[in-house]
């Protein structure tokens, strides 16, 4: 004999439920499922399930971003406010069906907003009629 362990060789740990207690149904405990070891640890942290993404809403905040940034380029920056406003709107209708980054999408709205703003002003500027009035 070693010292190490029973003489039998490694202690064997019931593979199923533990035995019923006295006044417990047929199956053993619920609670204890398995061996030692085997049921779930309390300080493990459970992840929440992942959202849907939302590609559309980081789209048109992208968009919005850059019909400011480049309100100057004409109809380019026209197109880009249309792209920006309908993939906000639809990123914001997406979100409200349960996907995530709506704040992404009403700023991406705001901003397509904004660099449509600027993109009359300086229209109306460029052609000369904003230094009359």
């Amino acid at each position: 004999m070693s010292g190490w362990g029973s003489p039998s060789g490694p202690e064997q740990y019931p593979t199923g439920p533990y035995p019923p207690r006295p006044g417990q149904p047929p199956g053993g405990d619920p609670n204890f499922p398995g061996p030692p070891g085997m049921y779930p640890n309390p300080f493990y942290a459970q992840r929440a399930p992942a959202q849907p993404g939302n590609g559309v809403a980081v789209a048109g905040l992208v968009l919005g971003i850059t019909s400011i940034v480049f309100c100057w380029w004409g109809l380019l920056t026209l197109a880009q406010i249309m792209l920006a406003v309908i993939f906000s709107s639809v990123g914001i209708s997406k979100a409200n069906h349960g996907a995530a980054n709506k704040g992404l999408a009403v700023a991406g709205l705001v901003l397509a907003l904004v660099g449509l703003v600027l993109y009359f002003f300086i229209g109306l500027f460029s052609l000369g009629i904003g230094w009359v009035i």
